[in-house]
């Protein structure tokens, strides 16, 4: 798995799996509003990638997160596993 614009998804795959999930959102925290676009697009998921990167900066918790995530744009959780399946496929 490749860092891309300094993320690493590898680290973000790992925190997910072991639960530590500050460290998933603060990974998280460090997509810009491009890499949210081409995932959303890759994903193939319709949900505004404004609307994703404005739910990630606002959340304080990954609880947080997937709460705002499936208020504002209906994303469940898996549409969010395509996203991350995206992340975790990107070239960098």
């Amino acid at each position: 798995m490749a860092d891309f614009g300094g993320v690493d998804a590898h680290k973000l795959a790992m925190a997910v799996m072991m639960g530590r999930s500050d460290e998933a959102l603060a990974i998280l925290k460090q997509l810009d509003l491009g890499t949210i676009a081409e995932l959303v697009e890759r994903a193939g998921v319709s949900a505004s990638p404004e609307e994703l990167h404005r739910a990630i900066a606002g959340s304080a918790s990954m609880g947080e997160l997937l709460d705002k995530v499936e208020k504002s744009t209906g994303l469940g959780l898996s549409d969010l596993a395509g996203l991350a399946s995206g992340l975790m496929g990107k070239r960098g």
